[in-house]
């Protein structure tokens, strides 16, 4: 994005003051928020000292003026006052209207059905978190003006900003699913080495900013395994970063993360990174959310249109994808890959530049070069490029494993390592175990020479050293490598040293087999020992206690290798086999984590000092998600036992887990119920939390598991009509719930009130059908009739008038009365205005404070509306309790049109 220029800050800044002014005009006068006034207008006001202090005056700097920002300070400010101008709107009732102090509280009908509501209600928490946030804006644009007690160039505005967006936002940054690892693989200790890339005439052409030379806008640089390519794609991204001359949005696969398992996880990166660093791409992130009423998570279509999108209106942006080979999707489901690499080619603008780094797999080339040929130039990787690299590296190990040797004898035997790798980093790293202090010349020659030269070779001969070991040495080092190549995450040392220990078969957990220290010892002999080249031990500082250290496989291609190596009861080692192998390989890992966390002494305060249970925050998380995420044909009967028998209220460890669980669970009405209610919740309640749809239904069909009402714990039918789980609240109403269809629970809200909210239509039919009471309201005056209304959902709205007609007329009493047509009106529904007039609404009846429907309308700006009631006989001349006259609110609030 190019920085703003002088005049065009002094505009921007101008139009913010616009928008605080009109911010003003729309506050509350409710006593308890005179506080939230005083602080917005304090920083209204030093936002406007810092307007003058730079020059700024009536709108304009004076011709004279000699800019006091250097260029990135210039686009910093701009950057910040975008991001001002978002926040506020965010605290205005709607996006492209303000409303007057006695008009009705409207929203935006794009938006989601919670942010509709919100608006209805008022929203005093959003305001305050509004106020809140516009000051720390205020605070950074204060911080960029020379001379300032803390002034200073800015440092890292874009990180600011993007973190003011996920504050303000937080529900767009769980809309495009952020993938928090995906810095994991740049932040790795790089090396000044891969610089031959930026020589070559490939790249030199890709890079270019110029449209008429650079034909080929997508590279594919791809090698062998073991090349270093992560690391070269690595050096690319911080060299274009440097750069600064174009926008860069990167992601890495890595094999330690689930997220190898979605080829569009990258894709949902770059857009989050793109739309936390420039307005233009957030605004467009954030109409898209607005627009998805129902999507808690932006699907993977949406993904694709928003990128497009963004690409268009940023020129010269650059995605970088480094490891698609180390995505899994192309083994779970044949043409994901081939997919995620059509739309990458059908997103890019016309100045769009997309690298993707990988190993030269059949169907990434496949589907590079299917009908892309003329945007696509490829680039290999051969042992001569990376020849200098490889003799850098050789030496740094030989220095490093053999400082006791002559300068001659280190330099013979790296020169012998970097010819016999054939350009393979991971060969390398790999003959470090060969490399011994105590070995002469002659050994250390003949150890690099009796090496296979091939990747494979090297893994079977560490391997092979594997199952020559004794059973308990053997077992745990497959237990070792099983943990490393299969976790969902990278397991500390600490945690791995109690995960080694689980078996199927354990009452309890073996508390005597414990180490008596996790320190470098134990890492040293009972993992690096074991496991050898294999395993790597990584830590974030040099003196990182060893048992917060964590564990990885050294390479991916080892891990493939190991897929059809490990043993696993009942599944023989195959190469056809693989997906199967590992599916069997993570499900087994998810039943020993449930068997750990249902056994006693997990819980216990008391006990072992050396089971200080580091596994039990991964190991309650990871039974489930294995569940959760199984398609229904890959499901681990085992696991589902096993599961089936935890969830039960007499499990012994039961509580203890469901206890854990509530206090990590940071979902809102989640922790709205544990504030209301008290005791603990049935299973199926959890089950419901969890997704377990399958033991949800169970549950639901068993009697004991619904005898709660809401006064002892939280209601799963509740739960279940907010989800639209039409089958288990049905269960529900068939067994011992039917007492709690118009129970009130959370806030006040019934069932049905529930299924309204969450646009869950199938699930309001049924409980209409079975006789829930649509008049029922909540804590604060709503009901289904006007949540309905209030959110736009015509559907919904003649569902329940078709019940109750007379409820066409509603007064809603929140904070003050107001009629349901009224509250329409000034939201801006065409369609629900007409429905309430259809079957016979009211529209001259005025709420207390004398605004007419067509009073709130015109105030409103809705236009459309004011004309339909109009036709339909409504009195222009009636006044308010303030004096006005609808044309006259128009008039007072801008709104042209309607007054003419």
């Amino acid at each position: 994005m190019e920085p703003v220029s002088i005049a065009g800050l002094a505009g921007l800044f101008t139009s913010l003051m616009d928008v605080i002014d009109r911010a003003k005009d729309y506050r509350s006068f409710a006593a308890d928020s005179r506080t939230l006034d005083a602080q917005f207008g304090g920083y209204g006001a030093q936002l406007a000292h810092w307007g003058r202090q730079i020059g700024i005056d009536n709108g304009q700097f004076p011709a004279d003026h000699k800019a006091r920002l250097d260029p990135q300070t210039l686009s910093a400010a701009e950057q910040l006052l975008q991001v001002a101008k978002e926040v506020l709107a965010l605290g205005e009732p709607s996006r492209a209207r303000a409303k007057v102090a006695t008009g009705p509280a409207t929203f935006t009908p794009g938006s989601s059905r919670l942010q509709k509501l919100g608006w209805a209600l008022g929203g005093k928490a959003d305001r305050s978190k509004t106020v809140r946030l516009f000051g720390e804006i205020v605070h950074q644009l204060c911080e960029l003006v020379p001379g300032q007690p803390t002034g200073g160039k800015p440092k890292g505005h874009a990180a600011q900003i993007g973190s003011i967006l996920s504050q303000a936002h937080p529900s767009l940054q769980d809309f495009l699913a952020e993938i928090r690892q995906m810095n994991s693989r740049m932040v790795a200790e790089r090396k000044r080495t891969c610089n031959w890339i930026f020589d070559q005439p490939e790249f030199l052409n890709w890079t270019k900013k110029d449209i008429s030379v650079s034909k080929r806008p997508l590279l594919w640089i791809h090698g062998h395994a073991g090349f270093g390519k992560t690391v070269l794609c690595a050096q690319i991204v911080q060299r274009l970063i440097e750069s600064g001359d174009r926008p860069v949005a990167y992601f890495f696969f890595s094999s330690n993360f689930d997220s190898r398992d979605d080829p569009y996880a990258a894709l949902r990166s770059c857009v989050l990174q793109l739309s936390s660093s420039y307005p233009v791409a957030f605004e467009l992130a954030f109409d898209k959310w607005n627009e998805m009423t129902d999507q808690a998570m932006a699907s993977r279509l949406v993904i694709i249109q928003l990128l497009r999108h963004i690409l268009a209106e940023i020129p010269w942006c650059t995605l970088v994808i480094d490891g698609l080979d180390e995505c899994t999707a192309a083994r779970k489901e044949k043409g994901n890959v081939e997919r995620f690499l059509f739309d990458i080619r059908n997103i890019m603008a016309e100045t769009t530049r997309i690298l993707i780094v990988s190993r030269d797999e059949p169907e990434i080339r496949q589907a590079l070069e299917c009908d892309g040929n003329d945007i696509l130039s490829q680039f290999k990787i051969c042992p001569d490029h990376v020849k200098n690299d490889t003799n850098t590296l050789s030496y740094h190990i030989v220095n490093k494993k053999l400082p006791n040797k002559t300068e001659e004898i280190r330099k013979d035997l790296s020169e012998r390592l970097s010819s016999r790798c054939d350009g393979q980093f991971i060969w390398l790293m790999m003959q470090q175990a060969s490399l011994r202090k105590g070995s002469n010349f002659m050994a250390l020659q003949r150890a690099i020479e009796e090496t296979p030269t091939g990747l494979d070779q090297v893994y079977k001969r560490n391997w092979d050293s594997i199952l020559a070991y004794g059973e308990r040495d053997r077992e745990q080092a497959f237990a070792l490598l099983r943990w490393a190549a299969f976790s969902s995450r990278p397991l500390t040392i600490g945690e791995i040293a109690e995960a080694i220990l689980l078996d199927e078969t354990l009452e309890d957990f073996p508390t005597d087999e414990l180490p008596d220290s996790v320190d470098d010892d134990y890492v040293n002999t009972e993992i690096s020992g074991l496991c050898g080249p294999l395993l790597e031990v990584r830590s974030k500082s040099e003196d990182q206690q060893p048992q917060l250290r964590t564990i990885h496989i050294a390479h991916f291609s080892i891990r493939e290798y190991l897929i059809c190596k490990l043993p696993i009861k009942n599944l023989g080692s195959n190469e056809s086999l693989r997906v199967s192998n590992e599916r069997a390989h993570r499900s087994f890992l998810s039943r020993l984590c449930l068997k750990y966390i249902t056994c006693r002494s997990t819980w216990n305060d008391t006990g072992s000092t050396n089971f200080i249970k580091t596994l039990r925050n991964y190991a309650a998380v990871s039974w489930y998600n294995c569940i959760e995420y199984s398609k229904d044909d890959e499901k681990d009967s085992k696991l589902l036992d096993l599961a089936s028998n935890f969830m039960a209220e007499t499990h012994p460890c039961w509580s203890s887990w469901t206890q854990w669980f509530d206090e990590r669970d940071d979902n809102k009405e989640a922790i709205e119920e544990r504030q209301e209610v008290s005791g603990p919740s049935e299973p199926l309640y959890y089950a419901l939390r969890l997704s377990l749809d399958e033991f949800a239904s169970k549950l639901a069909l068993s009697c004991s598991s619904c005898r709660r009402d809401e006064n002892k714990g939280r209601s799963s039918l509740h739960l279940a009509c907010r989800q639209g789980n039409s089958k288990v609240a049905a269960a529900l109403l068939r067994g011992e719930a039917t007492s709690l269809l118009n129970s009130r629970g959370l806030q006040g809200r019934t069932a049905l009130y529930e299924a309204v909210l969450y646009g869950n239509n199938d699930v309001v039919e049924m409980l209409l059908e079975m006789g829930g009471d649509v008049s029922i309201l909540d804590n604060e005056g709503w009901g289904p009739l006007s949540v309905a209304a209030s959110i736009g959902d015509d559907e919904m709205l003649c569902l329940i008038l078709d019940r109750r007609a007379d409820l066409v007329d509603s007064t809603l009493n929140h904070g003050s009365e107001r009629r349901l047509l009224s509250l329409v009106a000034a939201s801006g529904y065409l369609e629900i205005v007409g429905i309430l007039l259809h079957r016979g609404a009211d529209l001259s009846v005025a709420d207390e404070d004398g605004w007419t429907p067509l009073a709130r309308a015109a105030s409103s700006g809705n236009f459309e509306i004011v004309r339909l009631l109009l036709e339909k006989g409504a009195d222009i001349s009636v006044v308010t309790d303030f004096g006005s006259t609808p044309i006259q609110t128009a008039a007072e609030n801008g709104h042209i049109e309607v007054r003419g």
